[in-house]
Order: structure tokens, then C-alpha cells, then sequence
């Protein structure tokens, strides 16, 4: 029925037997009726957070309610105990607050009470935050998850592409294509389109970005706080570091190819992709691996094209001149 069903049973039972010792001072409607509504989620599939563990909170608030000072202190010290497991912050204060009560008359008593009561609030907030966060670490995961598919579906389309090119398809449906485009079918077989570079560039800007988050991710999924995963995981932000990662790697490409950034580590021009010497439709290189490696660091970076670009920007900036004197007119020319 949930993620926690065995836990969620067990205190809920618990609960129970401890409002059945409380019966000879009297039930209570409203704890009669939470703990009907409580039992009849055991025959839902899948009740939320709300439904399953805020009638539960309720029920033990309003027992807190009717324990005698003894009990009060056995469960208030119970459920210290549990805080501090739960990390609770400030739980330490809590407990030297309590402690510090004295007496056994009515007062102390209500004294301890509201300080158990404000307990119970704190965990109740505490846990609820922390079923949140473990629901958004699995929403995460499975749009991740996703995007991880999808863009193994890329190559999967190209390595059919490169199936049907090199068993003779493709140039068996090219010879049809002429008739109806009106296009040079010499020209399309001899054509070198260099654009697909340009995507290969783009996909794998896309793969970087991706990989980045997903290392991040992975790295700091068990202490990511709600609103950090909804700032840094959401769709749109996925969207920008994805597009960011593209438009670096697009970046560079042209950056390499205009021999603005050369040199040993960057790629020459000894790769062919769909269309080279001999029909080949992929033939790998050296400059060919150092051109996807180059494309993938761009989009796993957030910060390396922009930190390219300004070098290349102070190598190439002219120095302004100065602006001219400004003459005293005030004592006359």
C-alpha cells in the first residue's frame, strides 16, 4: 500500500494499545473516528504521506493530551530518544528543557506537556520533510533515468543508419528520391555533408551536460535538500544545462575548426562521418575520438567555453584609446 507499510502498521498499533490504557478515563470521538478512517487506508494501494502518517500524528497528539504526568514522561523520553535517532535539530535543547522542569504538581505537568507537545510538532515537520525529500530524490532518478534512455536511442537510430548504408538500402532508395525532389543524384552520392559533424558535436555537448548532473547527483543524493533538487533537477532547469551543454560544445566545434583553440590535444581534420573516402560511412580516428572528447568536456563544463572565450577575447582585444584632456573653461581660454 506504500513505501513503509510495515512501519506505518506498527505504530499505529502501538498507538492503539496505548489509548486502550487510557479507556478508563474516558474515549475520545475524534480518536475513535482517526483511527477508523486510519484502518481503512490498509485497503487502499496506495495512500499518501497526508492520509497515512497525518492521522497518526493527530491520534498521538491528542493521547499527549490525556497521559497523566507519570506517562508523560516515559513517552516524551521515548520519543526524545527517537528524535535525536532522526537527527532532529535542537533535540539536545529539548531534552535540558525538559529536564529542567521540576515538581509534580498540575503545573510542572502542563509545563512538560507543552514542551512535548512542541516536540511532537518538530518531528511531525521533520519527518515530513524528509518523506518529501526521499519522494523528489526518486522523481529525480526517474527523470534521469529517462533522459539517459533517450539518449541512448541516438545512437541506436545511427548504428540502423549505418546498417542499412553499408548492406546497400540507402543508396537503393536514393536512386528514387531524384525523381520526386528534383535533386542531383550524382551529387547526392558524392555530397560530403559536413552538418552531421555539427550534430555529433551537439549530441555529445548533450551527453557532458547530462553526465554532469548525474554525477552530481549520484554524489550528493542522500543530503540533497527538497528545494535544492527542485532548483538544480526540475524540467526547466534540466532544459538549460542540457541546452548550455549543446550551445558549448556548438561553441567549440567552430572555435577548433576556425583554429582559434589548435594544437596536439585538439582534433585536425582526419575523420569522416557518413560519406568518406571510399563510401565509408564511419571511420574512426584519433582526431575523430578527440573531437567527441573535446564536445563532451565542453558540455560537462559549465565553465570552460565561457573561460575559453574570454581568453581568446584578452589575446585579441584592442586597447582603447584614452579619452581626450577635457579643457578648463572656467578661467577663460
Amino acid at each position: 500500500m506504500s513505501d513503509e507499510p510495515i512501519g506505518w502498521k506498527a505504530y499505529r498499533t502501538n498507538l492503539l494499545l496505548l489509548y486502550e490504557t487510557l479507556q478508563p478515563s474516558g474515549g475520545d470521538a475524534v480518536i475513535d473516528r482517526l483511527a477508523e478512517e486510519s484502518a481503512q487506508l490498509a485497503g487502499k494501494r496506495a495512500p499518501d504521506f497526508a492520509e497515512m502518517w497525518g492521522k497518526l500524528n493527530e491520534i498521538e497528539a491528542r493521547l499527549f493530551l490525556k497521559l497523566d504526568d507519570t506517562r508523560l514522561r516515559e513517552q516524551t523520553e521515548r520519543k526524545l530518544v527517537q528524535a535525536k535517532l532522526m537527527e532532529l535539530p535542537g533535540v539536545d535543547g529539548v531534552r535540558t528543557r525538559f529536564a529542567a522542569i521540576t515538581g509534580d504538581d498540575a503545573t510542572a505537568t502542563e509545563k512538560r506537556r507543552a514542551v512535548a507537545m512542541a516536540l511532537l510538532e518538530d518531528m511531525f515537520v521533520r519527518y515530513s520533510y524528509r518523506h518529501a525529500e526521499r519522494a523528489k530524490r526518486g522523481e529525480v532518478a526517474v527523470r534521469l533515468t529517462r533522459l539517459g534512455i533517450s539518449l541512448l536511442i541516438v545512437p541506436l537510430v545511427l548504428l540502423i543508419y549505418y546498417s542499412l548504408r553499408t548492406n546497400g538500402y540507402l543508396d537503393w532508395l536514393a536512386g528514387y528520391l531524384p525523381r520526386f525532389a528534383g535533386a542531383d543524384e550524382a551529387g547526392m552520392r558524392t555530397a560530403e555533408p559536413r552538418i552531421h559533424e555539427l550534430f555529433l558535436v551537439i549530441y555529445f555537448g548533450f551527453v557532458g551536460a547530462y553526465f554532469s548532473r548525474l554525477s552530481v547527483f549520484q554524489r550528493d543524493m542522500a543530503r540533497l535538500k527538497w528545494h535544492e533538487m527542485d532548483k538544480g533537477y526540475g524540467g526547466g532547469a534540466m532544459a538549460v544545462r542540457l541546452l548550455v551543454g549543446s550551445i558549448g560544445a556548438a561553441i567549440l566545434y567552430f572555435l577548433m575548426m576556425g583554429e582559434v583553440l589548435s594544437g596536439a590535444l585538439f582534433p585536425g581534420r582526419d575523420y569522416a562521418l557518413f560519406g568518406g573516402e571510399g563510401g565509408q560511412v564511419f571511420r574512426p580516428s584519433k582526431d575523430l575520438a578527440l573531437l567527441v572528447v573535446w564536445s563532451f568536456i565542453a558540455g560537462f563544463s559549465e565553465r570552460f567555453v565561457p573561460d575559453r572565450v574570454s581568453e581568446v577575447e584578452a589575446q585579441y582585444k584592442v586597447a582603447e584609446p584614452p579619452p581626450p584632456p577635457v579643457s578648463d573653461t572656467r578661467n577663460g581660454p
